[in-house]
């Protein structure tokens, strides 16, 4: 971007310096954890707080969105968090509008998030996905079941619910499983 874009932006001409620190910022494995999307998607208003700065999501989104559009390379070399950072947003604008997706989506849809404890992929997404609770998908956290128990129990409640048969269809991994041995019809 050259110093007339800028001018024409109503950017400061000095803004190449903020560049590299949301470059740095880009890089940080928070965005990468599961339990971001929840903690983002049910806020009231999310704030996001980096040594003594701060700022809302909605004015990160913004900014992180604007970034994407003049095409700064600081975003797009951290592209795998960049797309991370959308998928967030999604979670969070679907829990404002009320739309909320089937636990077997969101496993889907947030697969690339990790965890500490595998069990945790599902556990972070029980409280965002419609088809859970006592009256359809009975799944409750219970971190002293091994990993590959509870992947077993969410497949089995699945199937046995016949909300999503779809889980049959879903490719299996072709590097070995985080879990454990799994069942070829359990989703990992």
């Amino acid at each position: 971007m050259g110093i007339q874009d800028k001018k024409d932006l109503g950017l400061s001409l000095d803004m190449n310096l903020a560049y590299p620190a949301l470059g740095a910022l880009l890089k940080r494995t928070w965005f990468t954890r599961m339990w971001i999307i929840q903690e983002v998607a049910v806020s009231c208003e999310a704030i996001l707080v980096y040594g003594n700065q701060d700022c809302t999501w909605a004015d990160f989104i913004a900014a992180i969105d604007y970034t994407g559009t003049l095409l700064i390379s600081t975003t797009w070399n951290n592209i795998a968090n960049f797309l991370r950072i959308f998928q967030i947003e999604q979670a969070q604008c679907s829990a404002t509008a009320g739309k909320t997706h089937n636990l077997l989506a969101l496993l889907l849809l947030y697969q690339s998030f990790g965890v500490i404890y595998c069990k945790d992929k599902i556990y972070v997404l029980l409280g965002l996905a419609f088809d859970t609770g006592p009256e359809a998908l009975a799944i409750v956290s219970n971190y002293l079941l091994g990993d590959a128990e509870v992947y077993k129990a969410v497949a089995i409640e699945i199937l046995k619910k016949g909300l999503h048969f779809d889980l049959l269809s879903v490719p299996k991994a072709t590097w070995p499983s985080g879990v454990g041995k799994l069942l070829s019809w359990v989703l990992d």
